[in-house]
This record gives C-alpha cells, sequence and structure tokens, in this order.
C-alpha cells in the first residue's frame, strides 16, 4: 500500500488503536465520563486531524467521533494547485458558521470516507483556468461520484463560471455537476451562484434538478446560472421545467429569468411561496416585466408575499419604474450605480416607492453620477409615508455634496451616508 492509499484510511483506521492497544484496556476512567454531548460540542470546532487525536484517547471518545452529526456540513473549495504537505492541513474552520472547510483532494478523501452523513454542502470554485483548472475538474468530478449515496439536504455551487474552463473539460464538469443535482431525490435548498451556462446548458441543469428534487426543494436560488445576455423564451423549456417545482417557498432569481407566464404560475403551483428575491441589471429586456395584475394575483393567493429587489447598472430610469409595478409586495430594494440618471429621476422614483410601496423596510441606493442639486428635505418629505422603513441608506461615491449630509432623517429612522471612494 502506497503513501497516499495509507493517508486516505487515516481518518477511520487509525483511530481503532493506539501502540497495538484496544480502547479498552487504555481508557481512563476520568476522561470516559465527560458527558456525550459535551464530547460532540468539543469535536465541533475541532478540524478533521485533531478530531482523529482526540478519538484516540478513549473508547468513550471514539463513539463521539462517530455520531452522524459530526460530519453532516461541510465547506468544498476547489482551488489552485497545492503542495502534498499543505494538502494535509487543508482543514480550516469557517469563521461566520462554525462549519469546517476542505479543499481539493481532501475534500473527495472526506466524501469518500462519510457520503452518507453529509447533508449540508457549501462548494466554491477558484481559479479555474489553466493547470490549476485540470486540477480542479478532476477532484470535481471524483467528488460529484462519491456522492451518488448521499441525501443531501442543502446545496450551495458558487462561482465556477464555465467560460473561464476550457473547452476540453467543460463537457467534464457539466457532466459532474449534473450527477451531483440528479441523485439527490430530498434536497430541500439548493443555490447555484455564477455558474454563467448557456442556454442549452442551463436548461439541462434545470431538467436534472426538477426531475431529481422538484416537489422536496423549498428555497432555490439560480442567480448566475445563465451567462448575461442569453436570450430566454419566456414560454420555453424554462416554464416547462420550472414548472415542477412545487414545493417552492423562496424564491432567488435573475429578473430576466422569470416571464408573465412562470409568474402566473406560481399562483396555483405554489401555494407556500412566502419571499421572492429578484436581481437585474442593464441585461434586462422589456418582454420579462411582470404585470401589475399577475402580482395582484401573487398577493390575493400568498397575502405574506415579500419581494426584494436588487438592480445594479440599469441606466434608463424609466425601465426600473416599469419593472417596479405597484401591485409588487415591495419589502427591500436596493439600486447600485445609477450613472446618468439625474436628481429628477432619483426623486421620481422615492416618489413611486413612498406612493406604492409604504410597507417597505430596507431601502438603500449607491450613486455613481453627479447630484448637486438634490433636494434633501424633498427626500425626507417623501420618506416619511414609508412608516415602517428602518435606516434608508444613500452612499455616494464621488460627488462630496454629501460631505455635510451625514444626517438622521425624522427619528433617527433614515440616514445618508458620505463612502469616497
Amino acid at each position: 500500500m502506497n503513501r497516499n492509499e495509507n493517508k486516505s484510511k487515516q481518518l477511520c483506521t487509525s483511530i481503532k488503536k493506539k501502540k497495538g492497544q484496544d480502547h479498552k484496556n487504555t481508557e481512563p476512567s476520568l476522561w470516559s465520563q465527560i458527558p456525550a454531548t459535551v464530547v460532540l460540542a468539543i469535536y465541533m470546532y475541532l478540524g478533521d486531524k485533531d478530531r482523529v487525536s482526540m478519538a484516540r484517547v478513549c473508547q468513550a471518545w471514539y463513539q463521539g467521533f462517530k455520531v452522524p452529526a459530526l460530519w453532516r456540513s461541510r465547506i468544498i473549495e476547489f482551488g489552485e494547485i497545492r503542495t502534498e504537505e499543505e494538502i494535509e492541513e487543508e482543514v480550516s474552520m469557517n469563521s461566520e458558521t462554525g462549519t469546517l472547510k476542505s479543499y481539493g483532494k481532501c475534500a473527495v478523501k472526506f466524501a469518500k470516507q462519510f457520503p452518507t452523513s453529509l447533508q449540508d454542502i457549501e462548494i466554491y470554485f477558484n481559479h479555474v483556468y489553466g493547470q490549476d483548472g485540470k486540477v480542479i475538474v478532476k477532484d470535481f468530478k471524483q467528488f460529484s461520484a462519491c456522492l451518488d449515496g448521499a441525501k443531501l439536504r442543502n446545496i450551495s455551487i458558487a462561482y465556477l463560471d464555465i467560460g473561464m474552463v476550457s473547452r476540453k473539460m467543460q463537457k467534464d464538469v457539466i457532466d459532474s455537476f449534473k450527477r451531483l443535482l440528479q441523485n439527490q431525490r430530498s434536497l430541500q435548498k439548493c443555490q447555484i451562484k455564477c455558474s454563467f451556462f448557456d442556454l442549452e446548458t442551463g436548461l439541462q441543469i434545470i431538467q436534472c434538478l426538477a426531475e431529481a428534487s422538484g416537489a422536496t426543494i423549498e428555497d432555490l436560488s439560480l442567480e448566475g446560472l445563465f451567462h448575461n445576455g442569453t436570450p430566454i423564451n419566456p414560454k420555453g423549456r424554462v416554464l416547462t421545467e420550472m414548472q415542477k417545482f412545487t414545493g417552492l417557498s423562496r424564491i432567488h432569481f435573475d429578473y430576466y429569468f422569470i416571464s408573465e407566464e412562470l409568474a402566473k404560475s406560481w399562483v396555483m403551483a405554489c401555494p407556500n411561496l412566502s419571499f421572492i428575491r429578484l436581481v437585474s441589471d442593464e441585461y434586462i429586456h422589456p418582454t420579462h416585466v411582470v404585470s401589475c395584475e399577475t402580482w395582484k394575483s401573487l398577493v390575493r393567493t400568498h397575502p405574506n408575499l415579500l419581494v426584494e429587489f436588487n438592480a445594479s447598472d440599469i441606466q434608463d430610469t424609466k425601465h426600473m419604474l416599469d419593472i417596479l409595478s405597484p401591485a409588487i409586495p415591495l419589502f427591500d430594494l436596493s439600486w447600485e450605480r445609477f450613472e446618468d440618471t439625474t436628481e429628477f429621476e432619483m426623486i421620481r422614483l422615492l416618489h413611486r416607492v413612498a406612493h406604492y410601496h409604504r410597507t417597505i423596510r430596507y431601502l438603500s441606493l449607491r450613486i455613481s453620477g453627479q447630484f448637486p442639486n438634490l433636494d434633501t428635505k424633498a427626500v425626507q418629505n417623501i420618506l416619511s409615508k414609508c412608516t415602517k422603513l428602518l435606516p434608508f441608506q444613500c452612499e455616494k461615491e464621488t460627488n462630496p455634496v454629501f460631505h455635510e449630509n451625514k444626517w438622521n432623517l425624522s427619528q433617527n429612522r433614515w440616514w445618508f451616508a458620505q463612502n469616497n471612494v
């Protein structure tokens, strides 16, 4: 057995014996009396290598090592090539979630050891090009194959950017992507971000996902699934496949992804729908504008529905006003980079928000253009109608006009912030 094979078996086999002695003969009585819940909590703060060392202490601790909950969640990152010494240490703790992160070949080894324990995974890609790309594609292919028997609940795949992968390797990446999704029959949450597939490939991904977990997925995010500017037929296969997702409660889409027909289908097909997040940019086409009547139908059948809208680089304010239908139950609006928008158009947008969306709670504006004559008192008067609005943030990038306007509006509910870039 070569050195690499020995390392791949280290995680389980090396902890059963230590110095040729059985656990029962070396078990320290005091250590073994620590409650199992405390032992498991300690394991949660350790990396894989330290978990192995801890499991060697006594039989009671070894039993904690085998608890499936210990191996339920993992962040996976496929990145640049690393040395063999670095790979051994390639397990780190995510500071925000406390979830362990595995890299490259370590992720493959982990998937081989604990495929049935895994339930929640986040997969990130870095540097998917050149020589690094070949290693990443190979690792991802092996990783996907290892999870054929897994029963995942939540999966997140981000920053693949298929355009950065060489043409020779794109088929392997797409096949691995599809294999990973089509073998999961009980997903509850699926997030795919910034993959930028062409139309046919993106539709195949949706089809695999819909056929496997269309009835079980509650939270679906497809932001950046298609390459920007991809012409999507709102009445075509997208509509057919999306109608298979019947259990949705939360949706995160690019705005150009939805259509009048798709929104209408949610009225009856998704009775539990409660949250929609829409992201838009300059590539939006007018054919994807959902009518006021359709939004009213959604609100009637889903009275608790909330909509978050994130727009960037939309230079035509009229187009933005067309998208912001008066009937949208707007909860959060963020608009970045107004570019050529004038003070008049900005005030016009705020008038629309204040008149039709008085229940809005979050509003954030990031301005790149010049607004030397913006009437801040007018802004205050307009937004005073939004009685539930929390701090209103407006970041000004280049114009020092806001330097003296770091003020609170109406009982500290809104504020302007200067952002000198």
